[in-house]
């Protein structure tokens, strides 16, 4: 056998055969660009000058939608701050709460209402039916007399259905007592918030009470609590001091501080619920619900009154506590002493 046989390649000659996959073809040939329409670019062109105009127009504006934003945000932040902090609402909440409610009762005044639109509306159903069914009674007793009275005459009798059909649909809707009745609905709902205004004023000095008896028992055991944690070294937030110092008394005095921040923000919340009561009233709309609008004014003077003789400057119910203590443990005030004279307006 040869040699040359272990040289596979050598000296081997190769004739070109042409690829004939259509495929490979088309793609390695030359793309021909696609022609431009120049309607087409100028409209292009006209919409990116546009928008870039609108840009360069625009920002002034959005830069003063977002200055005004953020002042927005600033004023409220500052309103809530200054009404007592976040941790403070409008509202009657926790177990003093449930107890000025049980001295105002306005659940009763809201029974009352409930019955009196009760009444309103069946006799509404009432008056509804019973005018519908004269008046019908009445149409059709006079097209029947021009019926009776033709007939009679030998004249041809004039249609009798169809114009007390017409009248039917048309014309006793405009007989309804229902424009009176919701006349007569607003007014027991205006009426309503009256009377829970003026039963907030009635009973301002029982409330008063509730509202100081709970200040007086929470700030007792504020004080007690810091002044624990203070023989300890301890700040009153200082959860790692506590776990540190380890002994009962301190975790119980921290616990204690705790419960009292929470509750004396429940204090504060019936405090600025019944400045508003007494300021606004509530809703003639809405009569169990207090009323709305800006309570601003009415919200920080309860916050910056709560102890006598004194005017908080600091936001939160925690804080407001580590003030009483460092302002010699002031008498907390009542409702009746912040809200002199609001009742009256």
């Amino acid at each position: 056998m040869s040699k040359d046989i272990s040289t596979p390649f050598e000296n081997v000659s190769v004739d070109y055969v042409a690829d004939t996959d259509t495929a490979e073809t088309e793609t390695s040939a030359p793309a021909t660009p696609a022609a431009v329409d120049p309607l087409a670019e100028r409209g292009n062109e006209q919409y990116r000058q546009s928008a870039a105009v609108h840009e360069i127009v625009g920002a002034p504006r959005r830069e003063k939608y977002a200055r005004e934003r953020q002042q927005r945000e600033q004023d409220r932040a500052q309103r809530i701050a200054a009404a007592g902090g976040g941790d403070v609402a409008t509202a009657l909440r926790g177990e003093v709460g449930e107890s000025v409610l049980d001295v105002l009762r306005l659940d009763r005044i809201a029974e009352s209402a409930r019955k009196l639109e009760h009444r309103v509306t069946e006799e509404r159903r009432e008056a509804e039916e019973a005018m519908q069914l004269a008046a019908r009674a009445e149409h059709l007793d006079a097209v029947l007399a021009d019926g009776w009275e033709a007939a009679a005459g030998k004249a041809k009798v004039p249609p009798i259905l169809a114009p007390h059909i017409e009248f039917v649909d048309a014309v006793q809707h405009v007989l309804s007592p229902s424009a009176l009745a919701d006349t007569v609905t607003k007014r027991i709902r205006e009426q309503h918030a009256e009377k829970a205004r003026q039963r907030v004023k009635d009973v301002l000095a029982e409330v008063d009470g509730v509202i100081l008896s709970a200040a007086r028992e929470v700030l007792e055991k504020a004080g007690s609590a810091a002044d624990t944690l203070t023989a300890a070294g301890i700040e009153f937030d200082d959860r790692d001091g506590v776990i540190e110092n380890g002994t009962t008394d301190v975790l119980d005095a921290f616990k204690a501080w705790k419960r009292a921040v929470g509750t004396w923000s429940d204090v504060q919340s019936a405090r600025r619920w019944v400045g508003v009561a007494l300021a606004a009233g509530f809703d003639p709309r809405r009569p169990e619900t207090l009323a709305g609008g800006d309570h601003g004014e009415a919200e920080v003077t309860a916050w910056w009154s709560q102890f006598e003789g004194s005017r908080v400057g600091v936001a939160g119910a925690h804080h407001a506590l580590v003030w009483w203590l460092e302002n010699k443990r002031p008498a907390p005030a009542g409702v009746a002493q912040s809200n002199e004279g609001q009742g009256s307006k």
